[in-house]
């Protein structure tokens, strides 16, 4: 068991994995955005990914982040509140801005669905955790 009282549920464990790949995969987004733009210049395409030098560099630092948080239940919650919702922001903005005043907020189709999608399921499962962990109210 953690460092934490409560074992943890399915909906904790569904959380950790979530956020165990997310952290692994915008860390690894970042390091490969950082070492194909630097720290300036234009967006360039990771893979499928169009990555600008300070998307990149948001990227690592929350994927880092993310590894640090999801050692305990609290900070695997917060992760996925506060990264799910930052995610969906980012996401919308980037369609709704194609790209405009900054390439930070891409219009490229593959990037906005990544951060859609890992935001929806990041702050779904940490809403459902968040559900599991509250005591019922008896009337």
């Amino acid at each position: 068991m953690s460092r934490e009282q409560a074992p943890d549920s399915e909906a904790d464990r569904r959380l950790r994995t979530w956020g165990r790949f997310t952290s692994a995969l915008l860390a690894f987004i970042g390091m490969l955005g950082l070492l194909r733009t630097g720290f300036s210049g234009p967006a360039e395409s990771v893979a499928v990914f169009v990555v600008h030098p300070l998307a990149a560099m948001v990227y690592l630092a929350a994927g880092l982040v993310g590894i640090a948080l999801a050692t305990t239940i609290a900070g695997r919650r917060i992760f996925g509140l506060t990264g799910g919702a930052a995610l969906i922001v980012w996401g919308l903005l980037g369609m709704v801005l194609q790209g405009n005043p900054s390439a930070v907020f891409t219009g490229d189709r593959e990037t906005v669905a990544l951060h859609l999608l890992l935001g929806g399921v990041g702050l779904g499962l940490a809403l459902l955790a968040q559900r599991d962990a509250t005591p019922a109210r008896s009337a």
